[in-house]
């Protein structure tokens, strides 16, 4: 593994999109400090059109140490929460999460870091702590978002 290597999920058109759904853990974990990852246009927890549940046991995604940048994705009826950020740098634009549910932070789970949220829509989620958005520790800025 080569900490300045970056992952690549998905891409800006449907041809390049992915579909994350259905797993018995987290949908997408990615773990490792200095670790780079992009996910954009990816349907996490829903069926292949973006319009029916198929959610994974886990988080849609955990990141764990790493730059994540998250782009234009559904995030939708995950049962570890949406995303799931711990001692890392996130950037969430566009995109949806909603619909998934959580002990803490069903939307957005903020264990440690920082992360930037711009024109996004978290909506629907629900946690006994946090339904939309959940900071433990850590900052975050949020624009131009519903």
């Amino acid at each position: 593994f080569d900490p300045g290597m970056v992952i690549y999920v998905g891409g800006a058109s449907p041809a390049e999109r992915n579909l994350v759904s259905g797993n018995l853990g987290d949908g997408i974990f990615v773990n490792g400090p200095g670790l780079g990852t992009v996910v954009s246009g990816t349907y996490i927890g829903t069926n292949v059109s973006g319009t029916a549940p198929l959610p994974n046991l886990g988080a849609g995604i955990r990141a764990r140490g790493v730059k994540g940048t998250y782009s234009d994705n559904i995030i939708a009826t995950n049962a570890g929460g949406g995303l799931v950020v711990e001692d890392n740098l996130a950037f969430l634009s566009g995109g949806l999460i909603t619909g998934n549910h959580a002990e803490r932070g069903g939307g957005v789970h903020i264990k440690s870091g920082y992360v930037e949220i711009v024109g996004s829509r978290i909506e629907g989620n629900q946690a006994q702590v946090g339904g939309g958005i959940y900071i433990e520790a850590g900052t975050m800025q949020i624009t131009d978002s519903a």
